[in-house]
């Protein structure tokens, strides 16, 4: 699955490093294909200690809070820009995704 990376922070041995970025619709170039209700992992070589995820819909989108690391797509054919926001202890990022639903379940 790929996704892109966004805005974030990070502090570690005492460094700090922002990163500003464009909004999640400037910094997607790849779309995954994705069987309409399949379910997604969402992997970091980290594993975070907190996982939301939204849909980027009217320049906004509502986060909530995932288990598991998956995503289950909707079950209807459709373009879709998932955010995704991880939180460590050391920081937090945001993550563009885009995803095209094909073959919708009957």
């Amino acid at each position: 699955m790929s996704y892109t990376l966004g805005t974030f922070t990070w502090t570690e041995n005492k460094r700090s490093v922002a990163s500003e970025s464009h909004t999640p619709p400037d910094l997607v170039d790849v779309t995954n294909e994705v069987g309409a209700g399949e379910t997604v992992s969402i992997d970091f070589a980290q594993e975070p200690d907190l996982i939301e995820v939204g849909v980027w819909e009217d320049d906004d989108v509502v986060f909530k809070k995932i288990a598991g690391n998956t995503i289950t797509l909707p079950d209807e054919k459709g373009d879709f820009l998932y955010v995704i926001r991880a939180e460590w202890s050391e920081g937090d990022a945001l993550y563009a995704l885009s995803i095209k639903t094909v073959g919708a379940r009957p």
